[in-house]
């Protein structure tokens, strides 16, 4: 039996859309005793008769009439959406939508459900569900576990492998690929720190990495301005991507700046000033950071109530403004150009301009800890490797975990040990 990834806790229903073959008696029916009302949606079923749908019944609340496959549409998606939702009679937000299409998870993501979950049998590709809004993709449905108990809102726990179980070997990790190693700063080569300008690398990490780029492409990407993670890491020999991958650079002439983001850079000046007479006066602990693509407004330092207030007076900033949109992360709101670009694809940009992207020969591995480094996993997601360090409030995408960030320092250390001390 498949092992429980994800443990969702304080929801009332749940709208399935899956073709016959990944479907689970015995998971619908452990669903139905922990109180969850079900929708169920099998393309091509006729509910009327024992021989055809009828046996999954008793295990449903709503029996949904579903078109074949390869005709469900967007619009479709949405119509089986709305219906479910009107028959179980139940928020969106107490409601989870697990699919086997990424159409039916482009929809329900419209709708502020609790969960999307994307169902991809073994084999199957990833990415096509995390690009339409999937919070989450999983093999079978035997690893979604769902209580109507536990929390007074929807929560959730996420089961992730750690680095170290079951590779005695981390060269195994790999196969017969060479790794390049993209790492992210704060929270992963650095501990969080409450003055962000004073987040030191980890001791004796700056000599691992160094040993470690001897054998292989090693790039730092992060939220910081690049000349400022640069000058943190302090090594010559690495890839270095500011601003989620905005400006790039690193060794042979490698650079990248977003020309669009910079045309935004005056417009950024005048937020700034806005955010700071605003923000950082009213509200003790604040800090706003200004970085070359983005306003940080940090809050780790404030009351608890702080976000809530940081986020609405920022939302009304950018109201009639769609050049920019909020991001979020570890006790941070941020103001960034609301381009198609992320850690996700600087990582894509890095491996073609090195000639490997699509390489039979090498994969990309991507460690980091904040919810910006999920764009990142989730683009590895069919092709890369993604480990997460620590926990953040969302579910992960990536394959593997690290503790934390002294648990960084042994994985390099490992890594150079198996590289270099045994062969």
């Amino acid at each position: 039996m498949s092992e429980t990834v994800i443990k969702i806790y304080a929801v009332q229903g749940l709208f399935l859309y899956v073709n016959e073959e990944n479907l689970s008696p015995e998971t619908l029916k452990n669903w139905k005793e922990h109180g969850i009302k079900t929708a169920l949606a099998v393309p091509g079923m006729e509910w009327a008769g024992e021989r055809s749908g009828g046996k999954y019944k008793h295990l449903s609340d709503v029996c949904l009439s579903a078109g074949k496959e390869e005709e469900l549409t967007e619009k479709e998606a949405s119509r089986l959406v709305d219906a479910a939702l009107k028959k179980l009679k139940l928020p969106a937000g107490r409601t989870v939508v697990i699919s086997d299409h990424p159409a039916t998870i482009g929809a329900a993501k419209k709708k502020e459900f609790a969960m999307q979950i994307g169902l991809a049998g073994e084999g199957s590709l990833r990415r096509p569900f995390y690009e339409r809004g999937a919070n989450l993709v999983v093999e079978t449905l035997r690893e979604v576990a769902l209580y109507e108990e536990g929390l007074h809102e929807p929560g959730f726990s996420q089961n992730i492998p750690g680095v170290f179980e079951g590779y005695p070997d981390l060269r195994m990790m790999f196969g017969k690929r060479k790794p390049v190693f993209f790492f992210d700063y704060d929270g992963t080569l650095s501990p969080i720190v409450n003055d962000p300008a004073k987040a030191i690398m980890t001791e004796g990490l700056q000599d691992l990495l160094n040993d470690l780029a001897r054998k292989f492409r090693i790039a730092v990407i992060s939220g910081r301005d690049m000349d400022d993670v640069k000058n943190f890491v302090g090594l010559d020999n690495l890839i270095y991507a500011g601003s989620h991958g905005f400006r790039i650079a690193g060794p042979d002439g490698l650079f990248m700046e977003q020309e669009q983001a910079k045309k935004l850079r005056p417009r950024l000046d005048e937020m700034e000033k806005k955010l700071r007479e605003t923000l950082e006066k009213q509200i003790c602990g604040v800090q706003v950071e200004r970085k070359r693509y983005a306003i940080a407004v940090h809050y780790r330092n404030a009351p608890d109530h702080a976000q809530e207030e940081i986020s609405r007076q920022v939302e009304t900033l950018l109201a009639r403004d769609s050049d920019f949109t909020m991001g979020t992360g570890k006790k941070i709101v941020e103001v960034k150009p609301s381009l198609d670009w992320h850690k996700g694809k600087a990582v894509e940009w890095i491996m073609q301009e090195l000639g490997l992207a699509g390489s039979a020969d090498h994969v990309a591995v991507y460690v980091g800890d904040d919810i910006t480094d999920e764009d990142a996993f989730r683009t590895l997601a069919d092709d890369g490797i993604g480990i997460l360090v620590g926990e953040h409030e969302q579910p992960s995408a990536a394959r593997y975990r690290l503790r934390d960030t002294e648990q960084v320092k042994q994985f390099i250390y490992y890594l150079k040990s198996a590289w270099f001390d045994r062969t």
